[in-house]
């Protein structure tokens, strides 16, 4: 009889041991995109979602791997949320993505899934300031720029931008030439940048940032060289510029206006209007001065100084191109 009572308690030990056992979390499946979707909009980025439950209802966490081979690469790891967003994706490729979810003692995998981008079109590019301006753009080469002077008096997270002007202080003006703003307003307390792209947010619209030296000077090879590119850049005709507007053709589409600026000298003054515009970049030079672009209705280059002479406290143009 106590033979009997011990194997009996020893299965049932057995037994609770055995429903005591960790399993591993379900497999997690796709949401988002579908499994082999193509066609996809990737212009402000791919969230890839999924959903997956664990039986023991232990805490999950999740391995994201994405790429463009069928092996994808590691791209996140122990992250908890469901959902991942993939950028700066190109147009018509096939990507492939899979997820590991994990508990404390466990993993499943799920199956290796892929969607191909739609073939790029300029017109699912949208640049909207947090004011609610949307602006023109343009593709010019493998960049895509604001094809409007900025205008903002927000910074994207809505806080003011400090020290902004519409040129003489007449708002009827900014519609045409947009805002004036100084280098420090622009960097939003970034740093200094000449990479390319700059990876300044500043003071862009979500989705943009601020134009490095570097990234001016690939527009301007794309278009020429220094000598021509402004030509190609200036709107053409007189309703923005004064006579002669040389070598203007806009065959960018860039559509440069003659802004002018605001000088904070000993004689502070808009000066310049339909006569030259400034526009910044990311790129310090030394501590009060800051490179700038520069075009001019008497000429058809483009000026890009190699010193910055950009004061900082000057206000001038902003053009932003797309992340």
């Amino acid at each position: 009889m106590k033979k009997f009572i011990s194997i009996m308690a020893i299965a049932m030990l057995l037994f609770a041991v055995a429903c005591n056992k960790n399993q591993a979390p379900d497999e997690p499946e796709a949401v988002t995109p579908t499994n082999g979707a193509t066609g996809i909009d990737f212009s402000n980025g791919i969230t890839l979602s999924w959903k997956c439950s664990d039986p023991d209802e232990d805490i999950i966490s999740f391995d994201v791997y994405f790429g463009i081979t069928q092996d994808p690469p590691l791209v996140s790891a122990d992250q908890s949320s469901k959902n991942y967003t993939v950028t700066n994706l190109n147009e018509e490729t096939t990507y492939f993505w899979k997820i590991v979810a994990k508990d404390d003692e466990k993993q499943s995998e799920s199956d290796v899934y892929s969607f191909t981008t739609k073939a790029f079109d300029i017109e699912d590019v949208k640049c909207i300031d947090y004011d609610g301006n949307e602006y023109a753009v343009v593709q010019i080469g493998n960049q895509i720029w604001m094809a409007e002077d900025l205008r903002s008096l927000h910074y994207s997270d809505g806080t003011a931008i400090p020290n902004v002007l519409a040129y003489n202080n007449q708002e009827d003006l900014v519609q045409y030439y947009g805002r004036l703003y100084n280098w420090t307003s622009v960097m939003n307390g970034e740093s200094s940048s000449n990479a390319n792209p700059s990876g300044v947010h500043g003071i862009a619209p979500e989705g943009w940032h601020v134009p490095s030296k570097a990234e001016w000077e690939e527009l301007i090879a794309y278009l020429g060289g220094n000598a021509v590119a402004g030509g190609k850049m200036k709107e053409t005709g007189y309703d923005y510029w004064a006579d002669p507007n040389t070598g203007a053709t806009n065959e960018s589409g860039f559509n440069g206006r003659g802004c002018g600026w605001y000088s904070q000298g000993t004689n502070p003054n808009f000066t310049n209007l339909w006569y030259d515009v400034l526009y910044w970049t990311s790129m310090q030079d030394q501590s009060n001065s800051a490179f700038f672009t520069a075009l001019a209705n008497n000429v058809s280059e483009i000026y890009l100084p190699t010193d910055g002479l950009g004061i900082t406290i000057n206000n001038i143009t902003v053009r932003c191109i797309k992340d």
